[in-house]
């Protein structure tokens, strides 16, 4: 259509040029200065070459008309290729609109799996903080224990400092005690060789008979001198008595003392052994209820990816690209966007809260182990 304006057009044109030339000449002949035949050479002259303009000109428009409807035929092709085109398009649509539903159903199934995920994870984060309520007032007391502990302790090191001050004391009565031991060995030697010289004397005068004033003399000083030594021996046997008696009696103490000492180790001991075992109780169970926060974990890591999973499979490109030719067929406006593909409530809502209470586990759990090593 446009084509047959385009010549009409053109026609038209070089009509209105013939006759304005025709015209021109035609006012040209009423000139008198030239002759008719001169004026009908021209004139022909003329209308030869407006033939000729308008012979090349009708040329040059059946060519463009050739090439216009070699440009028809294209296009008609294309715009066959693009009705297929759309064809498909429209078909890959109609499995993109079932994909999404059948996407949509499996998110809300998974929601609803996350969901009760949830509400168990929250139970358990409730039991989780019961026990660690709980193991705060066991470490309260354990606290208040280890303080009584220390204290007693500290009563064990002054008892113990007595012990060495009493043991101190000991060895230097021992050592006075083997003085005297010496001072009385010395005074034993003493008397027997006392002792011996009296014998002596008193052989000498059974045999010899001397002068009896002399031996008398002599006598008495052996006498004296077993007297005194006699006596000393009582004083050092009397001194031996006493210290044997301080020693006994501070060994009394000192057994007394490790007596009480080992009582109140006894008594710490078990003390300790019983605050032990509750601990190894109290570690066991805080174990297991880690290792149960590490499962919870996993199961909500594997929730978590299977819902980023499903977000990115809803969450595809919603526009259809066909590549031929690098044309690209727009697919139609109702089949762009996929209804509810990513939303907030199909996917942020279990996303966000699953992520929360991950973050609630993984809290508790580090304060699980700072109580314990602290």
């Amino acid at each position: 259509m446009k084509t047959k304006q385009t010549i009409a057009a053109s026609t038209l044109a070089l009509a209105m040029i013939a006759g304005a030339n025709s015209t021109h000449a035609e006012v040209t002949d009423a000139t008198p200065q030239q002759s008719t035949g001169d004026r009908l050479a021209e004139i022909k002259q003329h209308r030869q070459e407006l033939d000729a303009k308008l012979q090349q000109h009708k040329e040059n428009v059946d060519q463009t008309l050739n090439e216009l409807n070699q440009v028809k035929e294209n296009v008609d092709t294309k715009v066959n290729e693009l009705h297929e085109r759309k064809q498909v398009a429209d078909e890959k649509i109609g499995e993109i609109k079932q994909h999404k539903q059948e996407l949509d159903a499996k998110l809300q199934q998974d929601k609803q799996i996350a969901e009760d995920k949830i509400a168990e994870i929250k139970e358990h984060k409730k039991q989780v903080d019961e026990k660690v309520a709980e193991i705060k007032e066991h470490k309260q007391t354990v606290d208040e224990k280890v303080n009584e502990i220390k204290e007693h302790k500290q009563t064990v090191d002054e008892k113990v400092n007595e012990i060495k001050q009493h043991k101190e004391n000991i060895d230097v009565k021992v050592n006075e005690l083997k003085e005297v031991k010496k001072q009385v060995d010395e005074k034993l030697a003493e008397l027997k060789k006392a002792k011996q010289t009296a014998e002596d004397k008193l052989a000498e005068i059974k045999e010899n008979k001397p002068n009896t004033g002399n031996t008398l003399e002599e006598l008495k000083k052996i006498k004296q001198n077993l007297d005194s030594l006699s006596a000393n021996l009582e004083l050092a046997k009397q001194d031996v008595k006493n210290k044997l008696a301080e020693l006994q009696e501070a060994r009394q103490d000192l057994i007394n003392k490790l007596n009480e000492i080992k009582q109140a180790k006894q008594t710490v001991s078990d003390d300790l052994t019983k605050k032990k075992q509750d601990l190894d109780i109290k570690i066991n169970d805080f174990k297991h209820t880690e290792k149960k926060i590490d499962d919870k974990l996993a199961e909500l890591h594997t929730t978590k990816q299977n819902v980023d999973n499903k977000i990115s499979e809803v969450s595809q490109p919603k526009q259809t690209t066909v590549d031929n030719n690098n044309t690209t067929v727009p697919a139609k406006n109702n089949a762009r966007e996929l209804p509810n593909a990513g939303s907030e409530q199909s996917s942020n809502m279990p996303l966000g809260m699953l992520s929360i209470l991950g973050g609630i586990l993984l809290v508790t759990r580090n304060k699980i182990k700072m109580l314990f090593s602290k």
